[in-house]
């Protein structure tokens, strides 16, 4: 009955804190909660490995090093349905997250204040990005690494098995094993137990696989440039811990080089204070910090990232074990002046949260874009990049890599005919052969002139029409309307060209039934590419090509068969 007892007290205690964090998850990036996303290296890596290699990609490295536990969220993910893959990574990322905390919160360890070094993540002073996102779960590995420095050994057989279980996998998803790796050796040296040995090897030896491959790959790769002021070390490492200053107050830089410089002498006089208290615990916690410092620091240098615009995740282990190392300091406080130094600290995270809290991106047809490259042949799959529809991250995956992942499991084809159908369209180079033809309905700011140079169109056959939006300079915008024939089963081909702008052009498809789908092809390339348009659809479609950009480079073309010399198509 006591043992019912206390795994009932037990689920409640999980169960409050899993809840816990994830709405301080949900606070941090509700749009990874109401539209999930994949982007950036997981579309990259994960997902276009994972439709051409199968499970294989599992084993594959990500930048030069692997990054096991992200690549296994978002493989299963995939091979469960990769029309909700987003949703199912998005799942195994918080979870994951949930459990990190949790063993910070209860395992067995040397921590003080393990509850706050469990919520203290949730709440640091960085963007949003690595929260709630599967590609960036490789970072709280590094934390459960770390964890397993403080573990004391015997309390339970089931905890010591997490510990080893949260070291390789640690080890195996993230190159602070090789950092860390000689802290395990020293934990080990000192007392001399099988269990600190089993948790050295542990660690060890997946670290020198991470360590070959980033040897013998682009691992070990740095930002070009790179710099190591001391102010710029004591403002990123320290300063930014306590932002009390928005990013752009006038010398900002200044300003957080002298928060560092006084919160860097605080901690040194907390640490003074107890001489006698000093332990070997909270040498690894100095050294976790400078460890995590380091490594990001070697990478880009300083003046690079900044943890509330641009690069948050950079200091993400940095800060975490920073605020660890602070309550293991003023945990010997007198009460008045620990609950005052956690006040004045949390008070400076509250004025980030402009910064670090409620991250949006808008919405993307993942599941409609792999519909259509199951239905309609290679096609580039976007992501999220920034958050921002018109800069996507994009990646090439083939007709026969998506009919793979679909047909990992059964129940996709129930899922399927609630799929929004895409503007099914898709780029390639432009090799020869015949076009559709089309009728200009409507030239708003293009013209048959209006190109930054007519040699481009020199280039196309006599009998081929061709409208460009360079009609006032790079900065022109405006609308060419089209109208065309389409019958299912092949596409309508033209030809189209970008400048080398950031945006692309925006293309509006109307459909005979009046549904109206758009979408923003990846044309960006040297010279005229071919643009496959698909539909289901027999009869009049009218095309609405929308040159967005106002900008240097930024204008757009198209190229088609005039109809009164191919006739409809």
């Amino acid at each position: 009955m006591q043992m019912q007892s206390g795994l009932a007290r037990s689920v409640v205690r999980f169960a409050a804190f899993a809840i816990v964090v994830l709405i301080a998850l949900f606070l941090r990036y509700p749009s990874q909660f109401l539209d999930p996303s994949i982007g950036t290296e997981s579309l990259t890596f994960h997902v276009r490995q994972f439709a051409e290699d199968g499970f294989a990609s599992l084993l594959y490295p990500v930048n030069g090093y692997l990054i096991t536990v992200s690549r296994l969220f978002d493989v299963l993910a995939l091979a469960i349905s990769p029309y909700a893959a987003p949703l199912f990574a998005s799942a195994f990322a918080n979870a994951y997250t949930v459990l990190i905390l949790f063993a910070v919160w209860r395992a067995p360890t040397r921590l003080r204040s393990p509850l706050l070094c469990a919520l203290a993540p949730l709440f640091i002073p960085i963007q949003p990005e690595p929260f709630a996102v599967s590609l960036y779960s490789f970072w709280w590995s590094a934390v459960g690494l770390a964890l397993t420095l403080f573990w004391v050994a015997g309390r339970s057989r089931t905890w010591d098995i997490a510990a080893i279980v949260l070291a390789v996998t640690g080890a195996l998803s993230s190159p602070m094993g090789i950092v860390y790796g000689p802290l395990f050796m020293a934990r080990w040296l000192r007392d001399r137990t099988q269990f600190n040995f089993a948790l050295m090897v542990a660690v060890a030896a997946p670290s020198i696989i991470q360590l070959a491959i980033i040897l013998a790959t682009d691992g070990a790769a740095t930002h070009p440039g790179r710099t190591f002021p001391v102010t710029g070390i004591i403002r990123e490492t320290l300063g930014y811990f306590v932002p009390v200053l928005a990013p752009f107050s006038p010398r900002a830089d200044l300003a957080y080089t002298v928060i560092g410089f006084l919160f860097g002498s605080a901690l040194v006089a907390a640490a003074a204070a107890q001489t006698k208290r000093f332990d070997f615990f909270f040498w690894i916690l100095v050294l976790l910090v400078a460890g995590a410092a380091a490594a990001y620091l070697m990478r880009i240098g300083t003046d690079v990232a900044h943890p509330l615009l641009s690069g948050g995740r950079y200091f993400m282990l940095p800060f975490i074990f920073l605020s660890w190392l602070v309550l293991y300091l003023i945990a010997e406080m007198p009460g008045w002046l620990r609950a005052g130094s956690i006040a004045a600290i949390a008070f400076s995270w509250v004025l980030a949260t402009p910064y670090t809290m409620w991250r949006t991106h808008d919405p993307l047809p993942w599941a409609s874009h792999i519909r259509l490259c199951k239905e309609h042949g290679d096609v580039q799959i976007v992501g999220q990049f920034f958050g921002n529809a018109d800069a996507v991250w994009r990646t090439s995956v083939t007709q026969a890599g998506c009919r793979f992942m679909v047909g990992l499991n059964p129940l996709n084809r129930l899922i399927e005919p609630y799929v929004p159908e895409l503007f099914a369209a898709r780029t390639a180079p432009y090799e020869g052969g015949q076009l559709s033809s089309a009728l200009v309905i409507a030239a708003h700011g293009w013209s048959p002139d209006g190109f930054y140079s007519m040699d481009v169109v020199a280039s196309l056959p006599d009998d081929i029409r061709a409208f460009g939006s360079h009609v006032g300079g790079d900065a022109a915008t405006g609308d060419l309307v089209l109208e065309f024939g389409h019958e299912p089963g092949e596409p309508t081909v033209f030809l189209m060209l970008v400048g080398p702008g950031e945006r692309e052009a925006l293309l509006e498809l109307e459909y005979p039934d009046g549904s109206v789908r758009t979408m923003t092809p990846a044309s960006r390339v040297p010279g005229w590419i071919k643009l496959e348009i698909f539909s289901h659809q027999t009869g009049v479609h009218r095309l609405t090509v929308r040159d967005i950009g106002s900008g240097w480079g930024e204008w757009a073309a198209l190229a088609f068969a005039s109809p009164e010399r191919r006739g409809t198509n």
